[in-house]
């Protein structure tokens, strides 16, 4: 299981990429925790957020594991409140969960979140939001 998570465009953005089969919410939570533990006070200057499953046979996350997500999201959000969120999610499965994710955000959430199925959309629709040609690295 590997989990790539970086800063990337000098801090603007950061990438959080799985790069190989399935995942389970127990490892995506333990990403999302170990990278907070080492990363929380950089989050601030963030300004996009960039999920790549492209490479995710199966995400294995419930309803359940949904919303204590979008609870993780709201603790993130108490750092940053103004991200702009782009998930590529290609397997249609995959797509699903991450737009269920997506629509369980609060309406006054402050984050601009979309769910795309091509890394190239998700990409240009960043730069367009952030209004930059961002290199992703």
């Amino acid at each position: 299981m590997s989990f790539k998570i970086y800063f990337a465009d000098q801090g603007q953005g950061l990438i959080f990429k799985r790069t190989d089969g399935i995942m389970s919410s127990a490892d995506l939570a333990n990403a999302i925790v170990g990278f907070l533990r080492e990363s929380k006070r950089d989050l601030p200057a963030v300004r996009y957020l960039y999920i790549d499953y492209s490479e995710v046979d199966k995400l294995r996350i419930n309803m359940g594991d949904v919303m204590r997500f979008v609870e993780v999201a709201k603790i993130i959000a108490s750092e940053n409140s103004s991200l702009i969120v782009a998930i590529c999610a290609p397997q249609f499965d995959n797509y699903c969960i991450t737009k269920m994710w997506e629509v369980h955000l609060p309406d006054d959430f402050g984050w601009i979140t979309h769910v795309f199925r091509d890394q190239g959309e998700a990409k240009a629709w960043v730069n367009k939001t952030v209004q930059e040609n961002l290199s992703f690295s």
